[in-house]
């Protein structure tokens, strides 16, 4: 039987990785290579938010609302576009939860920074992670989200729940994801990209088995690299 998550034990494994992936360029995304050296992407932020309830360590999702132009209906991280008021991209992160499900984070809350993602859509994306006790209700902005739900994070370290799936768009050549069943809401897209790089790295700090063919198999954009400090 897996052992229960010690918060105490994330805190620790997740803060050793400290906060400079935030200023680095992008080494992970859809198709960093199609991108070119000097793509044009707007600068974004998201939280993953792990929530310390007696049962366990759970991680906070949201749907987004079915109206907004892009993405509408994924499963994704409290997050958005960075504005000019923004001290830096953690204060994006913040901001972007504080609005789009009530969370107010203070900046001690969140323990590192996670490897940015560059998106097809035109996004370069700043992943942080928070580790707090879980609010009594969740407020959501309705023009953005139109579902806040939760899931143990126990879910996405066992390697044998993700897949990889795959389509093709326009004619183009044969695209590929990683993917998740969550009940009836279907995981993918950059969200899935950034959980399951979470998960396999999060796996290696603890030492648990990831097995080889969920470590390497990534999408040829994937840019392997030593995890810098964060």
């Amino acid at each position: 039987m897996t052992p229960v998550l010690d918060p105490a034990v994330l805190r620790t494994a997740i803060a050793a990785w400290g906060f400079d992936e935030a200023d680095q360029l992008p080494r992970r995304g859809d198709d960093l290579v199609a991108d070119g050296p000097v793509a044009k992407r707007q600068a974004s932020a998201v939280m993953l938010v792990l929530l310390e309830h007696p049962t366990g360590v759970r991680l906070l999702l949201t749907q987004r609302a079915p109206h907004l132009p892009k993405h509408p209906g994924q499963i994704s991280f409290p997050g958005g576009r960075a504005e000019p008021l923004d001290a830096d991209l953690l204060e994006t992160a913040r901001r972007e939860t504080a609005e789009e499900v009530g969370l107010a984070l203070e900046r001690s809350d969140v323990i590192a920074a996670l490897p940015r993602y560059a998106t097809r859509t035109g996004f370069d994306i700043a992943p942080f992670v928070a580790l707090v006790p879980p609010p009594t209700a969740w407020h959501t902005q309705a023009s953005e989200v139109s579902a806040v739900f939760e899931e143990p994070l126990e879910t996405f370290l066992h390697p044998e729940r993700w897949r990889r799936d795959g389509a093709m768009f326009n004619g183009q050549n044969l695209r590929h994801w990683w993917a998740m069943d969550l009940g009836e809401r279907y995981l993918w897209g950059a969200t899935a990209a950034m959980l399951h790089d979470f998960a396999r790295d999060l796996s290696a700090a603890l030492d648990r088995p990831f097995p080889p063919d969920q470590l390497d198999a990534s999408t040829p954009a994937s840019v392997p690299a030593a995890r810098s400090s964060k």
